[in-house]
């Protein structure tokens, strides 16, 4: 327990010392007008999205707080605390002293609602608004989170390495899937009738353990730089496309931050930007004996890229799973997985976001 208290204190100081950095480079200018009436006090959140904002709802294969990234677990019970190391959706819901029923609350209590989920495209971040719209509405005093476009870049990825799609082409289809997640955003927001959004760039890819291996085992293309070509290109559109004069929409730019991180890795403390954090071959998700979760990371999960068959393991890293160098503390590595970005990085994206949300003109 010791140990496991010294990690999150050398971690918290870490963080501390780049708030200031992260507030102001995570944001980005929304136009409009910079003056409000009253600050905005938001008495419900919803969170739309892919893994990078979800916490798991309590199935078999996501125990119920989890997360794909870095998990922190009671070294004494064995417990999972989802409250340490928080995406950067908790960070904001929290300053507003929102709960999410996955993480402490209650589902009569909870007032943040997770429906973001592991492996989300641009079309079922959409289907995700539909099903919510089915049964509920936004509204003003509704704080709604977007971040989608991982996976989608990594399918136009994917095309061109299958020959399916020259690369021209999977730029497009990069940029298209940019341009339908910004309309979303836009009927979210719903000319002021709908929530108050604060959206986000997804990473640059192109700075990840994946497109660092990627680029060393093929000689075709640079392919590092195109999985940062196809992230520009998707946030590019992304960015064009939303109504971003600040009145009912907010940006932030996630991925400036992971760049500026990559280039000024001492700033945060980095001993690691190029590698993962979490050891995937490690399937014990807590401390206790009848807890492990190998017969989760088995065959019963679809392979999402068949270059890797534990594409979903990450949901298993914990500070009892980590690559030696992160041991002590999980912020001196930048990434968590070959593709995700790790707590350093949802600890400064959730700044920024909480910044942006506080002082939009909402």
């Amino acid at each position: 327990m010791k140990l496991k208290t010294t990690a999150l204190t050398r971690a918290a100081r870490t963080l501390g010392t780049t708030l200031v950095v992260a507030t102001t480079l995570g944001l980005a200018a929304c136009g409009g007008s910079t003056s409000r009436v009253e600050n905005f006090a938001p008495t419900r959140m919803v969170v739309f999205g892919d893994e990078l904002s979800a916490l798991g709802a309590g199935s078999a294969s996501e125990p119920q707080g989890s997360k794909y990234g870095h998990n922190a677990v009671d070294t004494t019970t064995g417990a999972l605390v989802c409250g340490s190391s928080p995406l950067w959706v908790q960070s904001v819901a929290a300053s507003f002293g929102l709960t999410f029923a996955e993480c402490g609350g209650t589902s009569s209590s909870a007032n943040a609602v997770m429906r973001a989920a592991y492996g989300a495209r641009v079309s079922q971040v959409a289907a995700q608004f539909a099903a919510f719209n089915a049964t509920d509405v936004l509204n003003p005093t509704t704080l709604v989170t977007v971040m989608a476009g991982m996976h989608d870049v990594l399918d136009a990825y994917s095309a061109y390495d299958l020959g399916s799609l020259n690369r021209d082409q999977a730029i497009a289809q990069a940029g298209d899937a940019g341009t339908v997640l910004g309309n979303l955003v836009n009927r979210m927001a719903n000319n002021g009738v709908g929530g108050r959004i604060v959206y986000a760039t997804m990473p640059d890819l192109g700075l990840s353990p994946y497109a660092i291996a990627e680029k060393a085992a093929h000689t075709d293309i640079d392919r590092q730089q195109l999985l940062t070509d196809l992230s520009a290109r998707f946030n590019e559109r992304l960015r064009l496309t939303v109504i971003n004069d600040g009145r009912y929409v907010g940006l932030v730019t996630a991925d400036e931050l992971l760049q500026f991180m990559v280039k000024n890795p001492g700033t945060y403390g980095f001993t690691d930007w190029t590698s993962a954090a979490c050891v995937t071959t490690q399937v014990q998700f807590d401390g206790s004996a009848d807890s492990d979760l190998a017969g989760i990371y088995s065959a019963q999960f679809n392979t999402v890229y068949a270059d890797e068959t534990d594409e979903r393991r990450v949901i298993g890293c914990s500070n009892l799973t980590l690559a030696s160098g992160a041991a002590a503390s999980n912020s001196t590595y930048l990434w968590a997985d070959g593709r995700r970005p790790g707590a350093a990085w949802q600890a400064q994206l959730g700044s920024a976001a909480i910044s942006r949300a506080r002082n939009n003109p909402f």
